[in-house]
This record gives C-alpha cells, structure tokens and sequence, in this order.
C-alpha cells in the first residue's frame, strides 16, 4: 500500500521532527539559564542559540505548512488504491486516528505561527520581554508535535490493515438533514454572516468568540452547501473531494484562505488579551481581514455562478 507519495512523506515529518528535538533542547536551555541581566559568557550562548532556534522553527513553520497539504494529497494518492475510497476522505476517515491527525497538524501550525508572531513583536525590544512566552509556547507546540507523529504512525498502521473503506458519499450522507451538530443550516448561515461581518471588531474577546464561530460555520458550510455548487451536484457534498485536480485544486485555495484568515485573527485576539498594543497588531488584523474577504469571494462565487447559468438554486 506504501507508494512514493507515503514515503516521502514519512521521510520529511521524521526530518522536521528532528530538527525540533534540536530546538527542544534549546529552548530547555533558555528556559534553565536565559538571564538579560547577565554578561556571562553562558548569556551570550544562549542568545547565539535562540537565533539558530528561530530559524529552525521558521523552517518547521514552512514544513508543517507543507505537510499538512502534501498528508491530504498523499492520501488522496491511495484512494485508487483502496475498495471504496474516491477521494482523501474515504482514507482519512478509515479510522479514528485520521481526523485527530490532522487537527494536531493544524493545532501544531497555529502555535508555530503564534511562536513566529511573538518573535515578530519581539525584534522591537532589546530586552527580550516575551522569551518566557515563546519558551512555553514551543513546549506546547511539543507535545503537538509528538501527538502528531504518534496519531501518524497509528492512523497508518490501521490503515494498513484496512481492506475497504466508505466512499465521501457514504460519510456524508447525513448532510442532507437540515440538521448539524442540532442546528438547523440556517442558523448557521446567520452564524456565519455575523461572524464574518464582526471582523472589523477590535475587541480581543469578542474577536475571539466570533472567529471560533466563523471557523466552526464555514467548515460546516463548505462540506454541506458551496461543495455541492463546486461539484454542480447537489448529493455530492465532500470537503476532498475539491482538493482534486478535476476540480483545479480550488479546495486548496479555499481551506488556505479560511486557515489563513482565522490563524491571524486568533493570533490578534491572544495577543491583545496580553493587552499587546502595537501597529504590527493592526497589520496582522488587516491581513486576517484581506484573507477572509478572499475566502468569503472564493466560496459565494460557486453558486452564484451556478444560478447565473441553470437559472435556479442546488
């Protein structure tokens, strides 16, 4: 069942997880002994080795974020390889271990990406005034880490012994109930049109609240109503279905955008709850804003489209 694609992806998630192990020990070291104040030359060590730290993180920022595209497209490589799978969903549902794996990719980039915003605020500083953050931040990110790997290899172990799997239309079957999670479609159309017309909100905690729901209502909404619009079928709702190249790889674009705008806007709410006030924090909200609008465009054009053409709704 191994092909080139599952390879390579195992060579580069035990690579990645190597170079963390190596800024592990870093940040053991900055955490027993990092001391401003000090003139040591241990001090002046350590500040050397939270440089090479940086750049190992900012590569397994890249990694990660190329893991979690490349774990679905590698996937999506074994389904014309395994009875009843179509497309990545069939896989990834096969067992227990596939979704938790890619939540903990997704968790794993978020702290990556949180880590990378606090260095950014950072550079301003001459005093290193948030290296206790980052210091257990990166612990955190941690035990994702491990999570993740160990979630991996049992998702493939299983996975292996899986002979046949339920295709995306059997997964989803349930989708066309009026029902999710016992709320009607409707509401979550109206959770998702609030939630991303609060955007504009600065405060922390309501930005938090509403970006949560924002992120829960367009996952919902894009497995149940715009993937139909994408397919032009309205018993086809799958969200992998679109990351296949039948359909130009949009789904790709549409989860990047939606990930995108909801890391930033994230990022920009925990930060502002250290009461963190700062230009840069405007920028990252701006740029939280800009990606949203392009997700929000990228899924509404699907059936618009579609209604312009057929003259009616899915």
């Amino acid at each position: 069942m191994l092909n080139f694609y599952i390879e390579l992806l195992f060579f580069i998630e035990i690579l990645t997880f190597i170079i963390s192990i190596w800024a592990l020990f870093i940040n053991f070291k900055l955490y027993f002994n990092f001391n401003f104040n000090s003139f040591s030359e241990t001090q002046f060590k350590l500040e050397q080795q939270s440089y090479l730290q940086k750049t190992i993180i900012y590569l397994t920022l890249l990694s990660s974020l190329a893991l979690i595209i490349f774990f679905i497209f590698a996937l999506d490589s074994l389904s014309f390889k395994i009875k009843g799978a179509m497309c990545a969903s069939g896989i990834i549902n096969s067992n227990d271990f596939g979704n938790l794996t890619l939540i903990a990719k997704l968790i794993s980039f978020f702290l990556l990406s949180f880590w990378i915003s606090i260095d950014y605020f950072e550079k301003e500083h001459k005093y290193y005034p948030y290296i206790k953050i980052k210091i257990y931040t990166f612990f955190l990110l941690f035990i994702f880490l491990i999570l993740e790997k160990f979630f991996l290899i049992n998702f493939f172990l299983e996975l292996f012994d899986t002979s046949i799997v339920k295709c995306c239309s059997v997964i989803y079957s349930n989708s066309g109930t009026n029902l999710f999670l016992g709320v009607d479609f409707k509401i979550w159309f109206i959770i998702f049109i609030i939630s991303f017309l609060s955007s504009c909100l600065k405060n922390s905690y309501i930005t938090l609240v509403f970006e949560t729901l924002f992120l829960i209502s367009s996952l919902i909404l894009i497995t149940n109503f715009f993937s139909s619009y994408i397919y032009e079928l309205p018993t086809h709702k799958c969200p992998y279905c679109m990351l296949k190249h039948e359909y130009s790889y949009i789904g790709y674009f549409i989860f990047l955008t939606l990930f995108t705008s909801s890391i930033f806007n994230f990022i920009y709410a925990i930060l502002g709850m250290f009461a963190l006030k700062d230009e840069k924090l405007s920028k990252i909200k701006r740029v939280s804003i800009f990606f949203k609008i392009l997700f929000v465009l990228l899924v509404i054009y699907f059936p618009i489209s579609y209604y312009i053409k057929n003259g009616v709704w899915l």
